[in-house]
């Protein structure tokens, strides 16, 4: 195929994409009660331009000073609980950082550890300085990744990424954060592409270096219609395919012969590590990736990926899996361009699809793997697994009889994937050291997007329905958005019309809403879009900076804002991304918004999800880079958000800091978006007791929102 045709090839699909999306986004969204449309609504303007009780610095303490003097009983009963909750959360702190010294006799190990529970002002023991340790760790990857250990360049550099939630915002705007999470992906690509040639090989890189599997799920996906193989066309089209998304619509312009090299320079690094961990390859192939191959990386994509093809069938003589070359070419050639471009290949597309989408058929588990190299069960709420009698945190010992030490999480994975299984018997280890084997039946499993402040029963579908208010006096809704998927915009707005049915219930009209975007990484754009025009209805929202400085500034639509001028918190912390970054940045910008948190991720680039030759192949390309309006300034100030593009200034800084461990946020969350099925062992054992969790930021939300709803009303 010549180059003009794949050019064809990638405009069809992207006109075809672009209709796909048009079409699910075309249906009217649920419209809701204005805010300011209320018969009730009649505040003066002198009123609306009222502060925010928050110190001019954003200083955490000063503005809880603020709030203890306010003339609200409950304002200031809030603003307490936020400094009991810190400083027992300071005490946790203190306590699991003492204990990880005692436990733990690797140094990486104590460095995982540390990094996930201790937080930027925290004392460290053994006076480690995590700025020179990560900067030593990214030798080490490096160094590794040279002699192809890629298991220990990934656990190294894994290492260097964990430091960053536990360094100072100011020194990370020094650093270019983002190299470790480069090498850290490649590594655990390449991991999975020696795999692909000899799991024994694979499995010894990871267990010298205790890595674990980096398996998030193990579910079947629904209906298992997905196809295990692609034909030789298909394999050798989808890399052509992904290298002409790459060469045509990459915003950096790459050309074709840099993603040629990129491709060879990775084929020949996988092939010598697979030969010196005693991969047998005849001698024939190597001479042609090592000498043949670099020659030929001026030709047209297609004729030298088809060439590269018949050399392995002809001259590795079965020693390497048919789809090694075309998937190793590609992931070398997604290694030329950023960070977030890559191909998702046949044997990942599974695991992809279920990850993104709504529910799928499977027992509904994520699994981790601690440093003792035992396998912890995570169940999802309300599937399968939890009904059964798994309980969060339970360790896996055996799958139908069989230890899992001889099967691994693969093994687990591929027996769940079997076409005709209705259960699978799994024998645990509980928190209290008994143990007892469990019969999980398969089952759907729901991949909640919104959640509320505590569940009140179950719809006819056996999912949850939530009560929406955090104050009810107050009428202050609370939802939490896992992430910008399809059809969330859709989802928040059918949760605020039931908020605002609940808020009428308590008395009137909803006054206030804390939006958590804790953890949430991301997703569509135009999610985003639609959130952010709930509460601005004029003036521009983003600015994408495309291929060869092309722009597009997407505005606000003042038909869709019905909650304009509501009080509005949204949480955030170091791992909300992408579009997370986009709502929070610009509701802050605009004033629209108060930020409470940790300075988000800084992710600011937009991906083409494109479909390869097969059914079961994408390939992720950056298009552009997003920027926000710069707050207060000109029409014609706008600024990056990315690392990349921005390394001294990146990602969304809150108006206060207030920050908890990684370790105490994901427990946070799990016990504020906890719910249960009613059925089998997946019930409550009491009402509430999911959300005794201490939570100070969303504390100090109610708080403010609390004080800025009396200040605004009437006196």
């Amino acid at each position: 195929m010549h180059a003009a045709m794949i050019t064809r090839v990638v405009s069809s699909t992207l006109v075809v994409t672009c209709v796909l999306v048009i079409a699910s986004c075309s249906a009217p969204l649920p419209r809701l009660d204005r805010y300011s449309g209320d018969a009730s609504w009649n505040m003066p303007d002198s009123r609306r331009n009222i502060p925010w009780k928050i110190a001019d610095d954003g200083d955490l303490q000063d503005t809880l000073h603020l709030l203890l003097q306010d003339t609200d009983p409950d304002v200031r009963q809030h603003a307490r609980n936020v400094e009991t909750m810190l400083d027992a959360l300071a005490m946790e702190r203190r306590i699991r950082l003492e204990e990880i010294l005692d436990e733990e006799t690797d140094e990486l190990d104590r460095i995982t550890h540390w990094a996930s529970s201790g937080d930027e002002g925290d004392r460290l023991p053994d006076g480690m300085d995590p700025m020179k340790t990560r900067s030593r760790l990214i030798d080490d990857a490096l160094g590794a990744e040279q002699s192809g250990e890629f298991g220990s360049a990934a656990r190294s550099a894994t290492m260097a990424m964990a430091l960053e939630w536990i360094i100072d915002d100011e020194s990370m705007m020094k650093i270019p954060s983002l190299f470790p999470r480069r090498i850290a992906s490649r590594n655990r690509d390449r991991l999975k592409n020696i795999r692909m040639v000899d799991p024994k090989i694979a499995l010894e890189m990871l267990e010298s270096e205790g890595a674990p599997e980096w398996i998030d799920d193990v579910d079947s996906n629904e209906g298992g219609s997905v196809r295990s193989g692609t034909s030789i066309r298909e394999r050798i089209m989808n890399t052509a395919r992904a290298i002409g998304y790459f060469e045509d619509l990459h915003v950096d312009g790459v050309d074709r012969e840099t993603i040629h090299d990129a491709g060879v320079e990775e084929l020949r690094l996988i092939t010598r590590t697979l030969i010196q961990k005693g991969h047998l390859i005849p001698d024939a192939f190597v001479r042609y990736i090592e000498n043949d191959l670099p020659e030929r990386t001026d030709q047209e994509t297609i004729r030298l990926l088809v060439e590269l093809d018949d050399a392995q069938m002809t001259l590795a003589e079965g020693t390497l899996p048919g789809s090694f070359s075309m998937r190793v070419f590609g992931d070398g050639a997604a290694g030329a361009m950023d960070k977030q471009t890559s191909v998702i290949w046949p044997r990942e597309f599974k695991q992809y699809v279920k990850s993104s989408g709504r529910g799928y058929r499977g027992i509904g588990v994520r699994i981790e793997e601690d440093v003792d190299g035992r396998i912890i069960l995570r169940p999802h709420n309300g599937g399968p697994a939890k009904r059964a009698g798994v309980v969060d945190g339970d360790v896996l010992l055996e799958v139908e009889g069989i230890p899992i030490e001889r099967i691994g999480a693969i093994g687990l994975a591929d027996m769940v994937d079997e076409g005709d299984r209705e259960e699978i018997e799994l024998r645990v280890e509980h928190a209290d050291d008994t143990s007892e084997s469990v019969m999980v039946r398969l089952g759907p499993v729901t991949n909640l997007n919104v959640t509320g402040w505590r569940q009140i029963g179950l719809d006819e579908d056996g999912l949850p329905t939530w009560w929406w208010l955090a104050d009810d006096r107050t009428r202050i809704g609370y939802l939490r958005l896992e992430r910008f998927a399809a059809g969330g915009a859709r989802d928040v707005r059918i949760a605020l019309q039931i908020a605002q049915a609940q808020a009428l219930s308590c008395g009137g009209r909803l006054e206030g809403l804390i939006i958590d975007l804790r953890a949430n990484p991301g997703g569509q754009v135009t999610v985003a879009e639609e959130m952010i025009n709930l509460f601005m209805g004029d003036g521009p929202v983003f600015r994408s900076i495309g291929r060869d400085d092309r722009m597009e500034i997407q505005h606000a639509d003042p038909r869709h804002s019905e909650l304009e001028g509501l009080p509005l918190v949204i949480l955030v912390d170091e791992s909300s991304a992408s579009a997370s970054e986009l709502v929070a940045g610009l509701l802050k910008n605009r004033d629209r918004a108060i930020i409470l948190g940790e300075r988000t991720f800084g992710k600011g680039s937009v991906q083409g999800l494109l479909s390869g030759s097969s059914q079961d192949c994408l390939i992720r390309v950056t298009v552009a880079w997003y920027q926000l309006p710069v707050a207060n300034g000109s029409p014609d100030e706008w600024r990056f958000v990315d690392r990349e593009t921005s390394p001294g200034n990146w990602g969304v800084q809150p108006h206060i800091r207030i920050s908890t461990s990684v370790e105490q946020t994901r427990k946070i969350l799990d016990a504020r978006s906890m719910w249960h099925s009613l059925r089998g062992a997946d019930i409550p054992l009491d009402d509430g007791e999911g959300i005794k969790r201490p939570d100070p930021a969303t504390e100090l939300a109610l708080a403010l929102l609390g004080s800025r709803i009396n200040d605004i009303r009437e006196p």
